[in-house]
């Protein structure tokens, strides 16, 4: 990372042309050279550049200088997002205007990636992408070797975290493995091991998912991370239950039900409430899944209506789309197509609205509306096949080459099940 980056950032985002910035300060073709990194700025060039972009001299001049008071005050960040998304918010909301205008470099840098790392865990990956594209400019053309060993942990285990969002869980795994190799602290190498725990089951490579997990637990366990501890019995009853261990799956997150609750953790009791109500689904127990969904969903409502910080109103999607799903497999349509009409209040993703619109697709083949069927089945699974979210248009596509080929449609099925395959091997084949 150099000066000019930053000089260059703030050029493009107020609007000035390298010509505007630099008049009446210093040559165009030695500006150039300056933001492009070749020749190093003198004090008066910079303080005059950073006055004419409205920014501290100081942000300009000083980029090469620690500062211990923003040190300590990026510890505490990065601690406060280790313990909870309340704390986080908090300490944002308390330092914000400390933040501004980091002079060091490769302080703005850690700040940017405990940013991101605070918006992917609130799932608001528009304003995480936002703070990444940061990340990306000030990284471009730099050798990552010159950050420090802790910076580099934060890098690698942000992006890893970023990746896995969105869903490209190999180049998640890379990243997650980089970052192992600059862990210094028990506690990070848990981090690791939970986060590829979770891409591991989602990748339907379930025992190496499972010998992750009880990495991480018995990690946490011996650092006294009795939250993270319970997210690892959560991810462990998620493995079980798709091993079809229902048994085991149980008694895990009932364990981790009964000590969330002695405690006092909210947010994981909600969590493992969901997570139960999947392995009620699996189950096929699907009255008994409805009583866990509205029990985690109802948690959420509370919490958010309260300003529980830990709980973000994205969080209610995932026990309200499982709650829609098992009123439909309990047959229970009436109360199922209640819930349908709130549905534009609960997603908070583009795909959300089509991972609804498959079950509701559903319904109107329960309920004999073969046309409504047909419109909302297509327009869901060509969306939800052409972003290759996989899982959740696996069962639609088969559901619908079984039904064009009832009808005699053979033509249809075929290509609908062509489309089978070429999800299976997405889904399943590509271990990476």
């Amino acid at each position: 990372m150099d000066i000019g980056k930053r000089i260059r950032y703030y050029r493009q985002l107020k609007g000035f042309t390298q010509t505007d910035l630099c008049k009446g300060i210093v040559s165009p073709s030695h500006y150039s050279n300056i933001e492009s990194g070749r020749y190093d700025a003198s004090y008066d060039i910079l303080r005059l550049l950073a006055l004419r972009l409205q920014v501290p001299t100081d942000y300009f001049t000083h980029h090469d200088h620690y500062s211990m008071r923003v040190e300590k005050l990026l510890g505490a960040y990065q601690l406060s997002l280790e313990n909870t998304l309340a704390e986080a918010e908090a300490f944002r909301a308390k330092h914000e205007q400390d933040f501004a205008f980091i002079p060091s470099l490769e302080q703005e840098l850690q700040y940017l990636l405990i940013q991101c790392h605070h918006s992917l865990r609130r799932l608001d990956l528009e304003e995480a992408d936002n703070i990444y594209k940061h990340i990306v400019f000030y990284m471009e053309d730099f050798h990552e070797s010159n950050l420090s060993k802790s910076t580099r942990f934060d890098y690698h285990f942000v992006i890893g975290f970023r990746y896995y969002l969105n869903r490209n869980y190999s180049k998640s795994y890379f990243h997650y493995s980089q970052a192992l190799k600059f862990a210094s602290r028990d506690n990070d190498i848990g981090r690791i091991h939970l986060n590829c725990a979770q891409l591991f089951f989602f990748m339907n490579d379930n025992y190496r998912a499972l010998f992750y997990i009880d990495e991480a637990k018995d990690i946490f366990e011996n650092v006294n991370k009795l939250s993270k501890t319970i997210d690892c019995l959560i991810v462990k009853g998620q493995i079980l239950t798709e091993l079809k261990d229902y048994k085991e799956a149980n008694l895990t997150l009932q364990n981790g039900l009964t000590t969330a609750r002695d405690h006092g953790y909210i947010r994981e009791e909600s969590d493992l409430l969901h997570t139960l109500g999947i392995l009620k689904v699996n189950e096929r127990d699907y009255n008994t899944s409805i009583i866990y969904f509205k029990e985690s969903l109802a948690i959420r409502e509370r919490e958010i209506a309260r300003k529980n910080a830990n709980f973000v109103s994205n969080h209610r999607y995932f026990p309200y789309y499982w709650l829609i799903k098992s009123y439909l497999l309990a047959g229970r349509y009436k109360e199922m197509k209640e819930h349908l009409q709130k549905s534009s209040d609960y997603c908070f993703r583009e795909q959300h609205h089509y991972e609804l619109l498959v079950l509701e697709a559903k319904l109107d083949y329960e309920l004999g509306n073969e046309k409504d069927y047909e419109e909302k089945a297509e327009k869901a699974i060509d969306y939800l096949f052409s972003h290759e979210l996989w899982e959740f248009v696996e069962e639609a596509i088969t559901d619908f080459s079984n039904y064009y080929s009832k009808k005699r449609q053979y033509k249809k099925a075929n290509a609908y099940l062509r489309m089978e395959v070429e999800v299976y091997k997405n889904a399943y084949v590509r271990r990476d």
